[in-house]
Order: structure tokens, then C-alpha cells, then sequence
């Protein structure tokens, strides 16, 4: 893309465990930079992130429950703060088929997700 540049910071801050995230992106006019979590899967259920505390699962085994489905239960859940990392993780899943050499690169977004979660 023109007038961004990247960096890649992973290994170092994976290293620190410090961060998540993969890459650096720099605005090449505005100077504003953010990082983005890049994550590559084929075909097959899609994980986003790890939970690095380890808080969010901990949190589920609390419902004592498989299949949450009860809708103000999976609200008050994302509001935890168990599940504050959700939101503040930058992720840009790659999803690609490796077989007919194909990939989709998608927007994750976390409101979205969050409001069209249909179980736990």
C-alpha cells in the first residue's frame, strides 16, 4: 500500500512478552503509527487470539456450563474484565487455502463480533 510502511516487531516483543501484535504499520503523512496482530489460518475454525493471563478461559469454567446460550449471560461475560484484552487487541486474519493458492485478508471487527455472538 502506498504511503504506509511496516515493520516487523514480532520476534522482539514475543520475545518481551510484552505485546501481541506482529507488525508495526507508520502513516507515512500523519506519522500516526499502530500495530497489528497477523495471524494466518487455512480451512478450520478461526482462533483470534491468545490470552497470554490466561483469564478469559478461567472465567468461562466459572458458567459450569458447555454451550452458553442466554444472551444477557454471553453480555455480562464480554463485559468482564477477564475479556477487556478482546477488545484491545489489533488482529488481521489472513485466512488462506493453500491448495489452490487463495487467500482473504479480513477486518476483524470486535463490536461486531461480540453483538452477533450467538453462543459460547
Amino acid at each position: 500500500m502506498y504511503d504506509y510502511k511496516s515493520i516487523h516487531v514480532g520476534k522482539d516483543l514475543f520475545r518481551a512478552k510484552s505485546k501481541e501484535e506482529d507488525v508495526k504499520i507508520i502513516d507515512e503523512i500523519s506519522h500516526q503509527e499502530f500495530q497489528i496482530s497477523l495471524k494466518a489460518y487455512g480451512i478450520g475454525p478461526l482462533q483470534l487470539s491468545t490470552d497470554k493471563n490466561y483469564l478469559m478461559y478461567p472465567r468461562l469454567e466459572q458458567e459450569k456450563s458447555s454451550k452458553i446460550t442466554d444472551q444477557a449471560l454471553i453480555s455480562s461475560i464480554f463485559s468482564d474484565p477477564a475479556f477487556k484484552v478482546f477488545d484491545e487487541v489489533n488482529i488481521l486474519p489472513l485466512i488462506y487455502n493453500e491448495n489452490v493458492k487463495r487467500c482473504n485478508i479480513m477486518v476483524f471487527d470486535y463490536d461486531k463480533a461480540k453483538r452477533n455472538v450467538k453462543y459460547i
